[in-house]
């Protein structure tokens, strides 16, 4: 329903998530011929940078990124930019899951103040990640 009112001009649909990137490589078992080891080069040091995003249908990216732990501070840093960065004449509707940041007592007394710039969220149901487009950029 919420794609066919976008199709109709009502409001831009997002969904939003997290995800991280890191140089240092996660092999936690591999192959190799008996008598030869197995060797993975690694960036041990690296730092992971966290993107917290939103993904349009139509392909545009509105992001965050930080080399800090994802947390709800990062993440309602990310819509905060999010609601600054949109048109304030379009109504926005985020499509989010349901970790623990998205649900805290923090985020969700942000909610007001992000509707009173046209930005409403809508929660996906438990274990529906197909739902969330984003989900398959990542």
């Amino acid at each position: 329903m919420l794609q066919q009112w976008e199709d109709q001009g009502e409001h831009e649909l997002y969904y939003f998530d997290e995800s991280g990137f890191s140089q240092s490589s996660s092999v936690p078992y591999a192959w190799s011929p008996i008598g030869q080891p197995f060797e993975v080069t690694a960036y041990s040091h690296s730092r992971r940078l966290n993107v917290p995003d939103f993904l349009s249908r139509a392909g545009k990216l509105v992001y965050h990124t930080t080399t800090e732990p994802v947390t709800t501070a990062t993440v309602i840093e990310a819509f905060d930019q999010f609601v600054a960065l949109k048109d304030p004449d379009t109504f926005a509707v985020v499509v989010l899951d349901n970790a623990s940041m998205h649900r805290s007592r923090a985020f969700k007394r942000k909610i007001v103040k992000w509707m009173s710039h046209r930005v409403h969220l809508v929660y996906l149901s438990a274990y529906s990640p197909e739902l969330n487009l984003i989900e398959i950029l990542w």
